[in-house]
């Protein structure tokens, strides 16, 4: 079976943004994060929010001694990024916690009635943003994903680990809609292959 149809988020189309949130993870460093530099620099965003704890594997080399947030902080600041324009989540372990810490910052420091413009690699682009639509019950979501090289929608076929991926974020979708996170209700397709486990 094919799972990208099912994995892979079309962009979003958006003038502006309040607030773009990077996302942690593989890739982070540079992809994602010079994709909010770049929107930061042409005035599409006007804050950054950088989401991620400790432990899970990235390129970046120290990342076992310093939490996502703070690398890609690190990195924004070395890339003309005011300070305070930088906002840290460093506690998430996974992409759920991920929107519920961002959720509860941005309530706290802002308002949940604001556009947001979320900011993963292409093979994490759905889940991303079915899980951050529905955790954030106010704002307006849009996605921008980037490539990476690896798991990109025209290469990961190429590659036994990217095949594993994907499927891997198939399965993921399942889970959350399993366990009523993701509203079985959201996109048709969903709900029509896991009721009839295609």
């Amino acid at each position: 079976m094919n799972y990208d149809k099912y994995v892979f988020k079309k962009n979003d189309k958006f003038d502006k943004c309040f607030i773009g949130i990077v996302l942690g993870g593989p890739f982070m460093i540079p992809n994602r994060c010079d994709k909010a530099i770049e929107l930061y620099k042409n005035k599409k965003i006007k804050y950054i929010l950088v989401s991620g704890g400790l432990g899970y594997f990235s390129k970046y080399k120290r990342i076992k001694r310093i939490a996502e947030a703070k690398a890609m902080r690190d990195y924004l600041i070395k890339n003309k990024i005011p300070k305070d324009k930088i906002i840290l989540e460093f506690h998430s372990r996974n992409t759920l916690e991920n929107a519920i810490n961002s959720r509860e910052i941005i309530k706290k420091k802002f308002s949940e009635d604001i556009d947001i413009c979320l900011i993963t690699s292409e093979f994490h682009s759905m889940r991303s943003y079915l899980l951050f639509k529905n955790i954030f019950k106010k704002a307006k979501i849009y996605s921008c994903s980037v490539k990476d090289k690896y798991f990109d929608k025209n290469v990961y076929n190429s590659s036994i680990i990217g095949k594993a991926t994907i499927f891997k974020e198939y399965f993921l979708i399942k889970h959350y809609i399993k366990k009523n996170i993701i509203k079985e209700t959201q996109l048709f397709w969903v709900s029509f292959l896991f009721k009839y486990n295609f």
